[in-house]
């Protein structure tokens, strides 16, 4: 995979169940937006976050910017430094049987309310090596209690003409 990870485990079946998308696919993420999800990652190394941060990217569309929510940085710890116009920002927690010792790492990644539906790509960065984790797909989700109601309006015509579109009203992708 790369020089720091040996294992990544993006739990597809158990993470679409739990957003609805089982029915999409079984092997690739597909997770709704303000939902967080599961990944379990086995590094080379111990993990020291104080000393050795874990950043993740994740980008969608031809020039993902983070000042149109098309680009998140991300880590743990969450010391990124960010666009002060920064929209979408994505969240990344280290779970409770995570075991940093060990390298095992139980990680509880959240896209928010507002991030752009779309294809994402998701990257990690350790030390001086980073590597693309995977492709996933972020849909809208009806039972975000965090959602704005602007973008329901838009997108609930965008739905029910069943054509997947990324981005947001004003920017499509």
């Amino acid at each position: 995979m790369c020089e720091f990870l040996i294992l990544m485990n993006l739990n597809c079946e158990t993470n679409n169940a739990e957003h609805r998308t089982k029915k999409l696919s079984k092997d690739q993420l597909i997770v709704r937006r303000g939902q967080p999800f599961t990944v379990t990652a086995e590094l080379t190394q111990p993990f020291y976050p104080d000393r050795d941060p874990l950043t993740f990217t994740a980008v969608t569309g031809e020039q993902p910017s983070e000042d149109l929510g098309t680009k998140s940085c991300f880590g743990i710890p969450n010391k990124i430094q960010r666009s002060p116009s920064a929209k979408a920002v994505w969240k990344v927690d280290l779970g409770k049987i995570s075991n940093p010792a060990t390298g095992s790492l139980s990680l509880t990644i959240t896209p928010p309310a507002d991030t752009p539906v779309g294809q994402y790509d998701l990257f990690a960065r350790l030390k001086d090596t980073e590597t693309l984790l995977t492709t996933l797909v972020v849909l809208f989700n009806p039972w975000c209690p965090g959602r704005y109601n602007l973008q329901w309006k838009w997108e609930l015509p965008l739905i029910y003409s069943l054509g997947l579109w990324t981005g947001t009203h004003t920017h499509t992708m």
